[in-house]
């Protein structure tokens, strides 16, 4: 951030030395204006160099960080396997023939569990295009908000601006987006896809189709949509925060496969 105020602070300098009226020309004063210019130039070139290399340290700490988040949901799904895991010493037998106990606890495991596992066969998927999640997190939001300010993208996809940053260095660098002020507000930096991030769009959705219905296998299309209905009213539940005892008086929007493209996941195809 030193870098960057810095070399603002001398590109200012450098336009007021352009803009200030020229004196008669003299000799001495050409060459110290010269003089001047080129040691100006030395110096953004030089910040410009330490910026390059701040942001590439920061795409380097968003791998590393990607790469312990991915280990810590294996773990999570180990530990949760552990904990949902029947006792071996009853007979697969009776463990059929006697009727499921409903646990106090464990909706949150199996509900973690179950995206864990969905994610990292997605990853899987993705891994073919060299597209990484998070890389994949956010050209979903642009394919259908194309143009949205940088801070905006990272709250739709719940992560922090500064990691949010470093994944769009990346598609940056690969040509798949561009970022440019808003020239209405140039607080604002919008980020844009180019004609190859919008060209990914197809195979990427296809990956996650692949997944939904890989998913889905096994299950009929009444089983799907009581399966949204039902996560649907989990959510409704935690986010009232009234136990859903008021969910009758407020009119909910319907669950179904539907409502797939609007809660962020593409549509597939349920087996009857």
């Amino acid at each position: 951030m030193a870098a960057m105020v810095a070399l603002f602070s001398v590109g200012v300098m450098a336009q007021v030395a352009l803009s200030a009226p020229t004196p008669p020309a003299q000799s001495g004063d050409c060459g110290a204006r010269s003089a001047q210019m080129i040691a100006l130039q030395a110096t953004l070139d030089h910040l410009q160099a330490q910026i390059e290399a701040q942001r590439r340290e920061i795409a380097d700490h968003a791998r590393e960080i990607d790469a312990q988040r991915q280990t810590i949901e294996r773990l999570r799904e180990q530990i949760a396997a552990t904990i949902t895991m029947p006792s071996s010493a009853e007979p697969a037998s009776s463990r059929a023939s006697q009727p499921r106990d409903i646990p106090r606890v464990g909706l949150g495991v199996l509900l973690r569990t179950a995206d864990m596992a969905f994610n990292r066969t997605l990853r899987e998927q993705l891994a073919a295009h060299d597209i990484t999640f998070s890389q994949f997190q956010h050209l979903w939001q642009l394919w259908s908000s194309d143009g949205l300010a940088q801070v905006e993208l990272s709250r739709r996809i719940g992560i922090e601006t500064a990691s949010s940053t470093a994944v769009i260095d990346q598609l940056e660098k690969r040509g798949l987006i561009r970022r440019r002020r808003d020239p209405a507000d140039r607080r604002r930096i919008n980020v844009t896809l180019t004609a190859a991030g919008r060209a990914l769009q197809g195979p990427l959705t296809e990956c996650a189709a692949a997944v939904n219905a890989r998913a889905r296998s096994r299950l009929s299309a009444r089983e799907v949509k009581v399966l949204f209905d039902l996560v649907g009213r989990i959510v409704d539940n935690l986010r009232n925060g009234d136990g859903g005892k008021s969910s009758s008086a407020r009119p909910r929007e319907k669950r179904g496969p539907s409502s797939l493209r609007r809660s962020g996941f593409p549509r597939a195809r349920a087996r009857e």
